[in-house]
């Protein structure tokens, strides 16, 4: 419904006026004041004026003028009395629609207000239709500037050409924080009171929901009053941009003093302006977003795959660093700190400056400050301003620093440390540096905990190598397909098959030769433990299976013993202790015989008590001699054998032993010889260990030595050694005997059938008193030519030497 206005000073006539428009369809209301209706027609919509032309203060001539002044397409109709040539053309020329003559009827009315009316839209639409032209170039424009700044600074420069505006400001809307700040002006101060004034007021102009226009002296809302006045406009124009329903910011137009008054055609004409300026703005924003979210992910997409391509900690910490200050231009300097070991420090480890060999290596407690805060808390913390931030730790390093931003490295229940990004400028940093660091931190954090269990896996892996080549115990692995995946250097010893040739094969396809049936066998048994004989060895394997973190098979191991010796051992120790018991046992039989005997006096004569007393020392003698070979075994065995060496002369050594032997030698009727030079230099040793090995090679010899048989001592001087001999006429030693002779507790002949004594502890214990010496000992033999033991001891010039 179109809307009138009706202006006359008598009120009798507004009214008359007033009902008729109203009785032929028309909105219409009245004021007797020519100013009331200039106030109207600066605050209201109208389509039509109606005015007396004359009337107190200002007349209806002047009334056109001002009206034009505020809204140049709004039509004017004059109410006359006068109805004068010169009147009409006057009326006219001011820029009236027509006139009608008082006193007048409702049909002269309706069809003056019709055709004033129709006059008027066309006049509107003439404007309207020229007011197009500009705008359509003008959306061009918009449209084809893709750089945010340029079009910011395009709108408002049009906006200021077209409407004729005095100054102009547009603000932008920030959807994250909820705030308008001033984006582009033209003709403003810049000072902080301008910008309070309007950065306050474009809630209030988005509140309005659309283009408002304010003229001074209006008395309209305190906010846009106490803007006006604080702007000092004449004239002022606000307008809300959106587009789709999306909100970009507000416009806001000024007219000052002396340059006229914005109109309700630059109202209509502002509006849609507006339209296009923030759908240009949508589309600047939308492509703006898009360039930098492909520019982050083309850098987080290289960071991805330098962080697939290197698994080395300190490369990464490069990485990181790079595309922190790569991904947000804003940042003065990039630093990165990782949690010590003990979990309670953080320590700068890479920093974008200085170099990182140069990083300062402060901690802070994880906790404390911004960073140790951060990794507490476990999310970004933005600060604005670290001087007004109680948590900020002043550093010498972090002087100039006022903006911060940091964000926490973590994995799952891992503290790794935290990403930091610093700024010499106040509020730096907005939501979008605050996402893209969260978002690079945790790319960081993955990347860093991955090279941390790659480079453990590494080192377990390597260490796991290191033991099963060092491993006395044979290994070999297989996965559930049957591929040999692993076999120890031990296991290539025991079985005798280089590992190249098992493996990487199937154990089903290893060959049918000897030794890879030995495989196949050894990987054949299930059982936790088992002993398998393998040709002259006794095996024992230990079988398990190696499974995932949920149960599943993937594969099998086999480690392997060699319990031959352990057998061999044990043997050896049964016999020992069966023969000590008897050695024991026997002489002590005696003794006690012979002590009865005389204790119940029936030792005949004297002669045969004597002979019974002597037979009684030579079994104390040889008890005694077999304490000491077990009291030596154990002092070895505990390291507490020692020796108490000086120069000594040996031929008096070697026949104090061969003394000490004679009367067993005669018992045997056996010939106890010494060739034994009488020059012989002194050697270094000690006399009573050295005593001991001559009597125990004396010793075997004569008990294996038949009766009427030879044994013969025998020195020599050899290449800074004297080399003495202990030489049998017995049986020999079999030549698969020789190599375990002088191993403890073995006898060549073991059975419990044999003639000789003895525990086989001493050629054990002579090899090494020879050896703790610096000596050598072995032994010449062939069966049915008797055997030769030999062993060396240095000379004593040789030894000071």
């Amino acid at each position: 419904m179109e809307r009138i206005l009706v202006v006359d000073d008598d009120p009798s006539v507004v009214d008359v006026c007033v009902s008729l428009l109203q009785n032929v369809g028309y909105e219409a209301d009245g004021v007797t004041d020519a100013s009331l209706a200039l106030d109207r027609v600066k605050n209201e919509s109208y389509d039509l004026v109606l005015a007396d032309i004359v009337m107190p203060r200002i007349d209806g001539f002047a009334l056109i003028g001002a009206i034009h002044e505020i809204d140049p397409g709004l039509g004017i109709v004059i109410i006359t009395a006068y109805g004068t040539l010169e009147m009409s053309i006057k009326a006219l020329s001011k820029g009236a629609q027509g006139f009608i003559m008082k006193p007048f009827d409702e049909k002269q009315l309706e069809t003056a207000v019709g055709n004033a009316l129709a006059r008027s839209r066309l006049a509107r639409e003439s404007i309207r239709l020229k007011a197009l032209i500009p705008l359509f170039e003008i959306s061009q424009q918009f449209m084809q500037s893709s750089d945010l700044d340029s079009l910011l600074n395009n709108i408002v420069q049009v906006s200021q050409k077209e409407a004729g505006a005095s100054r102009v400001a547009l603000l932008l809307f920030d959807k994250t924080s909820k705030e308008y700040s001033i984006a582009a002006t033209v003709g403003m101060s810049g000072n902080a009171v301008e910008r309070d004034v309007l950065e306050a007021l474009a809630p209030h102009i988005v509140e309005q929901g659309e283009s408002l226009l304010l003229f001074d002296g209006d008395r309209m809302s305190g906010h846009f009053t106490q803007a006006v006045d604080q702007l000092r406009a004449a004239s002022m124009l606000t307008l809300p941009l959106r587009a789709g329903g999306v909100l970009t910011g507000v416009l806001v137009l000024v007219k000052d003093e002396g340059d006229g008054l914005f109109s309700h055609a630059d109202r209509e004409f502002l509006t849609i302006l507006g339209g296009q300026a923030a759908a240009a703005l949508v589309n600047a924003r939308l492509l703006e977003e898009t360039r930098r979210r492909l520019t982050e992910s083309q850098a987080l997409l290289e960071l991805s795959c330098g962080m697939t391509e290197t698994l080395q900690t300190d490369r990464l910490l490069q990485l990181v660093v790079d595309s922190a200050m790569r991904l947000i231009p804003l940042g003065n300097k990039c630093v990165i700190h990782l949690v010590e070991e003990d979990g309670t420090l953080l320590v700068p480890h890479y920093s974008s400056e200085p170099e990182p060999s140069r990083v300062a290596r402060s901690g802070i407690p994880v906790g404390q400050g911004v960073a140790g805060c951060a990794l507490r808390t476990r999310g970004t913390i933005h600060v604005s301003d670290v001087g007004n931030d109680p948590r900020f730790l002043r550093l010498a390093s972090a002087e100039n620093l006022r903006s911060l931003l940091v964000s926490p490295l973590f994995v799952g229940e891992r503290d790794i440390g935290t990403l930091s990004i610093n700024s010499v400028v106040v509020n730096a940093f907005g939501a979008d540096e605050e996402r893209l660091l969260t978002t690079l931190a945790h790319h960081a954090a993955v990347a860093l905990e991955q090279a941390r269990l790659v480079e453990s896996i590494v080192t377990e892996k390597r260490r796991m190598e290191a033991i099963i080549q060092s491993m006395a115990d044979g290994l070999i692995m297989f996965n559930r397909a049957g591929y040999v995946t692993a076999l120890n250097p031990a296991l290539e010893r025991m079985l005798g098959i280089p590992r190249e040739q098992v493996i990487g094969r199937v154990l089903s396809d290893l060959g049918d030769d000897e030794a890879m049936r030995r495989i196949a066998s050894i990987c054949r048994i299930e059982t936790p433990v088992e002993d398998v004989s393998i040709g002259q060895h006794v095996l024992r394997v230990h079988s398990s299976t190696v499974l995932d973190s949920v149960g599943g098979i993937l594969g099998y191991v086999r480690v392997v013993h060699d319990v031959t010796r352990h057998r061999e051992a044990d043997r050896m120790k049964s016999e020992f202790i069966s023969n000590v018991s008897h050695e024991l046992r026997t002489p002590l039989f005696s003794i006690r015989g012979f002590l009865e005997l005389m204790k119940s006096g029936k030792v005949p004569d004297e002669e045969t008590r004597m002979e019974f007393i002597n037979m009684m020392y030579r079994k104390t003698l040889h008890l005694n001699r077999l304490v000491d070979d077990l009291l030596d075994i154990s002092r070895m065995e505990q390291g507490t054998f020692e020796l108490e060496a000086g120069p000594l002369a040996v031929r008096p050594l070697i026949s104090h032993a061969v003394a000490e032997m004679q009367f067993a030698a005669q018992e045997k009727e056996i010939r106890l010889e010494t060739s034994v030079p009488k020059a012989l230099p002194p050697v270094w040793g000690d006399p009573n260990r050295l005593e001991q090995v001559v009597v125990n090679l004396l010793d075997n010899a004569i008990k294996f030595t038949p009766r009427e048989g030879a044994v013969t001592v025998r020195g020599r001087v050899l290449k800074g050694e004297l080399v003495i001999e202990v030489q049998d006429t017995g049986p020999g030693i079999p030549a698969d005997a020789l190599d375990r002779l002088f191993t403890r507790f073995y006898q060549v002949d073991a059975s419990s059938t044999r003639r000789t004594g003895g525990i086989g502890l001493g050629l054990s214990i002579s090899q090494q008193i020879v050896e703790a010496h610096g000596g050598r000992i072995w032994v010449n033999s062939e069966v049915g030519k008797g055997s030769t033991f030999s062993f060396t001891v240095p000379l004593a010039e040789c030894r000071r030497e």
